[in-house]
């Protein structure tokens, strides 16, 4: 049995997607209004409203554009990237001009539903002028959707959200470790060709990264981690005042993947901010991966494609860190799209460049550090392109320099960027990288491959220290990054490993300097993390990883075998290193052997960003009811005293009030006027967490919590949270 196939709705007759559409738009709106007269659905709003936000304003502006015949994967991820720009730049609009139109608070649910209706509604007029049939009529085989191997796979998200309630409510890992091993046998299966069918590979790689980013985002009911609780704040300002107040001039506040898209996310589902946070952003983060395995797909095979992305997956920060950098994860999935407009050779000139400059300012209004790289990455290779014209290189695609990316694009690229920064941000964040330039260039002499000095170094000589098996994890890390060196080694010498494009391949050496750059000169790998930056740069090497194991496979087979060998036995063993990779990067190896762990979703005693009720509760209430210090009585003058926690405790005050929220120095000398937070860690292990930062590298402390509160009196606890003061 066939049906319209849901994932290439953009190729349907007109009829039948504007039916689609419709009833999408008026169930939507239907629920809200049920909503607000007080008859609730459970779920039923906030996954019709997703589906409505995430793909319909996509599918009508594609559709009126006419871009068609992606094929599944990219017309959806198309589509996807499409809803995503068109919420946050009409939402800014509507920002902009609602004041003019009478529209005090602009931000919420009638003023933002008659914009998506009004949009949806002119773009279907447009897809009907234009009447535009379904030429190729995309179906669907349920037979196929619902055959074991589909099966199989649909269960493993589940399981990670089943597992993350059960080490919620029970500490219960147990689950959560068959979710794992799992993930594993998943890349077995395809490396031995069994049970799982080539066809099936995008719903097997979606899986894998929706189950990794969903096993860890639901840990706690609260938000984890660091930068996440900075964008929690500033999108709750625009939820909370109903605009969004662009005279903040703060980095942060320029982002519209937080102050725009979250907030229109959480008020559309009527979802609190933080569960957008955890389940509605790592969802689209899951993405990334299925878009990387598209284009590594169409520079190579399934079988290639597949492997380089669920390396790329299985990198622990893509499912940790990445998850609490809410820009970030929208900004890479931008930056894919990006990616699959350089490869694609057959989208005509006019659409193309449309929809290069919509992802590429995309990326610019969502993360500025990766926005950095970017422009920069895209003025170099378009440089290196010209004046390499001449090089040929075997292993590269004869399809030619993809002529529709010119200065014609970049310019306005480049201009929008420094439209946009500078006026909604002050310019902060060209100040910011400009006075990082600065500090590179003067210690690049005296800090070149210092330790002390670069971040990269410093891990790779310091690292996996605390264990014999944490030291086989950083050794794994160092392999993976050998094989990525050989393999853009192998693809520039052999022709037939892959046909990575020319574009490709220099953004890919571009990226390969930055790595170097990363762990030779000072700074560098700081600004944004060195491991932030390691998963940047494998959006474009992680398919290396793979061509780089297979050169060495077939030339250990041309030694031993004197003749070509067979590429099974090369994907068999890659699928076992993989998996091996995948359960040190989990960290269930530590668990299994009893080892220092890493995973706060598989052992509560692991210190990090991760709050539980009682900590949320405290934190809370010291906020709501800290007193103000009166300092001029008649002219009405007071302030609030700061509140003090240690590194991971903080990041919780700054989600609740960023300006108010103060870290634990090392000295530990304290405004004699103020509060003192203690989180459950520091309350049972009598520890809090200092870091001394020296701009280069941080380095992290445990001292006594006594020694920090001796001093003060305890003026609230709920046996998981404290805070203590200094009587006034």
């Amino acid at each position: 049995m066939q049906v319209s196939d849901p994932l290439r709705l953009i190729d349907w007759d007109i009829k039948k997607f504007l039916g689609v559409v419709l009833a999408t738009q008026v169930a939507a709106l239907i629920l809200i209004r049920m909503d607000s007269v007080g008859f609730q659905v459970p779920v039923l709003r906030q996954l019709v409203c997703f589906i409505y936000l995430t793909f319909i304003p996509g599918a009508v502006i594609l559709r009126a554009m006419n871009v068609r015949k992606l094929g599944p994967v990219e017309s959806t991820l198309f589509t996807i990237g499409m809803s995503l720009a068109a919420l946050m730049f009409t939402g800014a609009l509507l920002n902009l001009v609602g004041p003019h139109l009478g529209l005090a608070t602009p931000i919420t649910i009638l003023p933002i539903m008659a914009m998506l209706t009004a949009l949806v509604l002119v773009f279907s007029v447009a897809c009907c002028l234009g009447d535009r049939k379904g030429e190729d009529k995309p179906l669907l085989d349920i037979g196929e959707a619902l055959s074991p191997p589909a099966l199989f796979l649909y269960i493993v998200p589940f399981m990670a959200v089943a597992g993350a309630c059960l080490m919620n409510l029970f500490n219960e890992n147990t689950l959560l470790a068959v979710m794992i091993l799992i993930l594993a046998a998943i890349v077995l299966l395809v490396g031995f060709d069994r049970f799982i069918p080539r066809r099936l590979y995008p719903l097997a790689i979606f899986v894998v990264a929706l189950s990794l980013v969903l096993h860890n985002a639901l840990i706690s009911t609260y938000i984890n981690g660091w930068d996440i609780q900075y964008e929690r704040y500033y999108a709750s300002l625009i939820l909370n005042n109903g605009f969004w107040d662009t005279s903040l001039f703060r980095v942060l506040n320029a982002m519209l993947s937080i102050v725009m898209l979250a907030p229109i996310y959480s008020i559309v589902m009527n979802m609190d901010i933080a569960w957008v946070f955890k389940l509605a952003y790592p969802a689209l983060f899951a993405l990334v991966p299925l878009g990387l395995y598209e284009a590594f797909r169409r520079q190579a095979n399934e079988k290639v494609a597949f492997m380089a992305a669920f390396f790329f997956t299985s990198l622990v920060v893509f499912y940790t860190e990445m998850i609490q950098l809410a820009r970030q994860e929208i900004a890479e999935l931008f930056l894919v799209l990006v990616i699959l407009l350089l490869i694609n050779q057959s989208m005509d000139k006019v659409r193309w460049s449309l929809l290069f400059i919509i992802f590429s300012f995309s990326v610019v209004v969502s993360h500025y550090g990766l926005t950095y790289i970017f422009i920069a990455s895209l003025i170099i290779v378009w440089v290196m392109l010209r004046l390499g014209k001449a090089i040929r290189l075997k292993g590269l695609s004869d399809t030619g320099l993809n002529r529709r990316l010119s200065l014609a694009l970049i310019i306005p690229l480049v201009t929008f960027c420094l439209a946009w920064y500078v006026f909604t941000a002050s310019g902060n964040a060209f100040n910011t990288i400009l006075a990082l330039l600065a500090t590179m260039i003067s210690n690049v002499k005296q800090g070149f491959l210092n330790p002390e000095m670069v971040q990269g170094m410093a891990l790779i000589i310091e690292g996996g220290s605390v264990s014999a098996l944490h030291k086989a994890y950083l050794y794994l890390m160092m392999f993976t990054q050998a094989f990525i060196v050989i393999g853009i080694a192998a693809i520039a010498l052999k022709n037939d490993l892959a046909r990575i494009g020319k574009e490709y391949f220099a953004f890919s050496l571009v990226m390969v300097a930055l790595l170097v750059a990363g762990i030779s000169i000072p700074y560098v790998s700081s600004a944004l993390n060195t491991t932030r930056l390691y998963q940047i740069t494998l959006i474009f090497l992680a398919i290396f990883f793979v061509l780089g194991w297979l050169g060495v496979s077939w030339l250990i087979g041309r030694v031993v075998r004197r003749n070509n060998p067979a590429m099974p036995i090369a994907f068999r063993a890659l699928s076992i290193f993989l998996a091996i990779f995948l359960v040190f990067n989990t960290g269930l190896v530590f668990e299994v052997f009893g080892d220092v762990p890493i995973s706060y979703s598989l052992n509560k005693t692991v210190d990090s960003a991760v709050f539980n009720s009682a900590e949320v509760a405290g934190a809370s209430w010291i906020m709501r009811e800290r007193s103000p210090i009166v300092v001029d009585s008649k002219a009405n003058n007071y302030y609030l005293p700061p509140i003090y926690g240690d590194w991971n405790r903080l990041q919780l005050l700054r989600g609740l009030n960023a300006s108010q929220a103060a870290e634990i120095p090392i000295s530990g000398k304290l405004f004699e006027v103020s509060y003192v937070f203690m989180g459950t860690y520091n309350v049972l292990n009598d520890k809090v967490l200092l870091v001394k930062d020296n701009g280069a590298i941080c380095r992290d402390y445990y001292v006594r919590a006594y020694d920090v509160s001796k001093d003060r009196g305890l003026i609230y606890s709920n046996g998981g949270s404290e805070v203590y003061n200094r009587r006034f």
